[in-house]
């Protein structure tokens, strides 16, 4: 297994001025700015003034880890990603929370566009419920085939981070005049104290053997990248052998070939 911790913080939201406005509005508004709670992160939601059910601003998380090392000829066969709890607080009804795919603006920082670039896909089949949030420990999320897949073997792996029984469902929380509800973590500051982490497991497949091979039998060139799967598979099926020469050449030898 190998560790990621990441480097992006700050809490996208969205935020209407008072008397505020409903949550449906709230959810599909394209971002207002950044939260940098720092040493913490958080996402969660509060109301101003007495108008019942109107809100004033709703927080979602992203947060990014550099997992280009990984290299495309690896297969990930598990994930987790682990949040160290910091706190909560529910005032307007108890939030849980979960982990969601996000395309996201830069692979670098996090800007008030990315509020509306978290998407509803979950990457954990199973969202944190607010009994269940460690605020002394660390929480972990699973990463389920959407999750596996969300990963950037090449680059920067972006995940987003929302509540999933108000913001993701659409459904608007208690109305508490003046009060409001949230979930924070702690944001690692670029450490690796208390830092979230990206724990994979990996299997590497294969690397590539060169950047040509040759028929043996024939003299052929092609220009290629062969790999260890691509090998075990054209053994199989073509009953053909691959091999190394002395000069590092990936080499393949016909049955045609061996047989004359």
């Amino acid at each position: 297994m190998a560790n990621y911790y990441s480097f992006a913080f700050n809490t996208p939201y969205a935020s209407a001025s008072p008397p505020g406005a409903t949550w449906a509005t709230l959810c599909a508004a394209a971002g207002s700015g950044t939260l940098d709670n720092s040493p913490q992160e958080e996402i969660g939601f509060d109301n101003v003034g007495s108008d019942s059910g109107k809100w004033h601003t709703l927080g979602r998380g992203l947060i990014m880890f550099d997992t280009e090392t990984i290299g495309t000829q690896s297969v990930i066969l598990s994930g987790q990603l682990k949040l160290y709890g910091d706190g909560k607080g529910d005032d307007c009804g108890a939030l849980d929370i979960n982990i969601y795919s996000t395309t996201s603006t830069s692979d670098e920082t996090v800007v008030a566009a990315d509020y509306s670039l978290i998407s509803d896909i979950p990457l954990c089949d199973t969202p944190i419920s607010y009994a269940d949030w460690n605020i002394t420990g660390y929480n972990t999320f699973n990463l389920n085939a959407a999750g596996l897949a969300a990963i950037n073997k090449g680059g920067t792996t972006k995940i987003g981070i929302r509540n999933a029984n108000y913001d993701v469902a659409g459904v608007p929380p208690t109305w508490v005049e003046g009060s409001g509800s949230v979930i924070t973590w702690i944001s690692g500051m670029g450490s690796t104290s208390g830092n979230p982490i990206l724990t994979l497991t990996v299997k590497t497949t294969g690397k590539s053997l060169g950047t040509s091979y040759y028929q043996k039998s024939k003299g052929l060139q092609k220009k290629d990248v062969v790999t260890l799967e691509a090998i075990r598979n054209l053994e199989m099926t073509a009953m053909s052998r691959f091999y190394v020469d002395r000069e590092g050449n990936a080499c393949f030898e016909s049955r045609y070939a061996r047989n004359t």
